[in-house]
């Protein structure tokens, strides 16, 4: 009699687990769904925005240990001649270089150039080497060569490493203004472009007005500045850059000017208008 009970005790038991299981299972695989696609979220990179051109250029700040990097000026110094004066930013990287000679050799640059910034780049200056195609200058006894830097593949504006070569292939001057800070601010931009244009077309009409330029109702619709518009990084001390809207074009009527203006893309305000003679 006994054993009958826990018998039907048994099954009872065992079909409540079953119903549980039924309804329970399918709401805890929906968290762990849920959770699964949170997590996702967080680590997948942003969605590109429209305004973002992805531009060749030097690459993001290096990690290089001082004892690493201080060893590699010496080997720097040892394969040069001549005497090098250094100006360093706050981070111990080098800004200026001139007085010295490092030979990167005759002929075609670029590929000395490339292999010079693999080596001596992180250590030196604070930057990966990244991917990019230098603008060239040559003249009879000279040649300049200019890149920019970008990070998450956006342009940097103001910065610029500039090498100046001698007649012989050799290295003789270095300006280099570039961002080597930790944290770079997000590529994601918290206003919208049509907030940045708005923004943007605003101040410019306010700097026509007071700078007695005429213009037109329609000269400057808000369509303009989207077309016209970039999403890059601003750069104001080594350590320190912004995320800006950037647009830059010809004034309209007699005025041989183009405009530039750049939006803060996390506040809308305008933090830089000024025309710039047309080249």
């Amino acid at each position: 009699m006994m054993s009958a009970r826990l018998f039907k005790w048994s099954l009872a038991i065992a079909a409540l687990g079953l119903c549980l299981y039924i309804y329970i299972a399918p709401a805890d695989s929906s968290l762990a769904s849920r959770e699964s696609e949170r997590i996702a979220s967080e680590v997948s990179p942003a969605p590109a925005h429209p305004l973002a051109k992805k531009n060749a250029g030097i690459g993001s700040p290096a990690r290089v240990p001082s004892a690493v990097a201080q060893g590699t000026l010496e080997e720097f110094e040892r394969e040069s001649s001549g005497r090098w004066d250094f100006q360093k930013s706050s981070g111990g990287f080098i800004t200026r270089l001139s007085g010295g000679a490092f030979a990167l050799g005759a002929g075609n640059p670029l590929p000395r150039l490339h292999a010079f910034l693999e080596r001596y780049g992180p250590a030196l200056f604070g930057f990966e080497p990244g991917s990019y195609v230098p603008d060239v200058t040559r003249e009879a006894d000279s040649t300049q060569l200019v890149i920019k830097q970008n990070l998450f593949g956006l342009s940097v504006e103001n910065s610029q490493v500039k090498f100046f070569l001698d007649g012989y292939g050799n290295l003789i001057y270095a300006v280099v203004d570039v961002y080597t800070g930790k944290n770079p601010p997000s590529p994601s931009p918290v206003i919208s472009a049509e907030q940045a244009a708005a923004s943007a077309r605003a101040g410019l009409l306010h700097f026509l007005q007071g700078a007695a330029i005429a213009h037109g109702a329609d000269d400057y619709p808000p369509s303009h500045f989207l077309r016209h518009g970039e999403l890059v990084y601003r750069l104001s001390a080594p350590n320190s850059i912004s995320l800006v809207y950037l647009y830059e074009f010809p004034l309209t009527g007699a005025r041989d000017d183009d405009v530039r203006i750049m939006v803060d893309a996390k506040n809308g305000g305008v933090v830089m208008l000024k025309s710039l003679a047309r080249r």
